[in-house]
């Protein structure tokens, strides 16, 4: 009755019922997803961020969500885009127009909270007492947006003192690539 298939559907419906709209009323599009990924992608006028949805490799009910961001520049005939750090398109020109995924960059991820276990998660015995358990961990998840919006803002400072979210949000600085 139970059975972590279903805990991991009603999870599943419960972001596309809560965290997705709100990604989208943030000016993320969705991008071609996997059963193990959901992405979504932005491009604003200063910076390009990629979000994916992270579900865990078995398919139980929990998740975390990864952030990518670079801040956009220009290039010689004016046009907005960045050069990724590292990776495999490590320093290739990409051009804000025909990027759909943003790697080699900065990162973070928005997690349930401090400790070991910091995935999303519905665990069985919350969901055999509420069967709205898994509406809970997506709203707190969408939550959790607004606060990640700031962060990244804030990061284009390099005086950041990350700590300020250390509950909620890891951050992934890129690596010091020497020319």
């Amino acid at each position: 009755m139970f059975k972590t298939k279903e805990r991991s559907q009603a999870l599943r419906e419960a972001l596309k019922a809560h965290l997705f709209p709100a990604l989208i009323e943030r000016g993320f599009t969705a991008q071609k997803h996997s059963s193990l990924f959901y992405n979504f992608f932005r491009v604003e006028e200063a910076r390009v961020t990629g979000l994916s949805v992270q579900w865990d490799k078995y398919h139980r009910p929990r998740f975390v969500v990864n952030v990518r961001f670079a801040a956009l520049e220009r290039d010689a005939n004016g046009r907005p885009g960045f050069t990724p750090r590292f990776g495999e398109q490590a320093g290739q020109w990409q051009a804000a127009e025909s990027i759909t995924k943003v790697f080699g960059v900065y990162s973070l991820r928005l997690h349930a909270g401090t400790g070991y276990e910091r995935w999303f998660k519905c665990g069985w015995l919350d969901y055999m007492l509420r069967r709205e358990a898994c509406e809970k961990v997506a709203r707190n998840c969408a939550a959790l947006l607004p606060v990640m919006e700031e962060w990244i803002e804030a990061a284009d400072d390099e005086r950041l003192a990350h700590e300020w979210f250390r509950d909620h949000i890891s951050y992934f600085p890129a690596a010091r690539i020497k020319a």
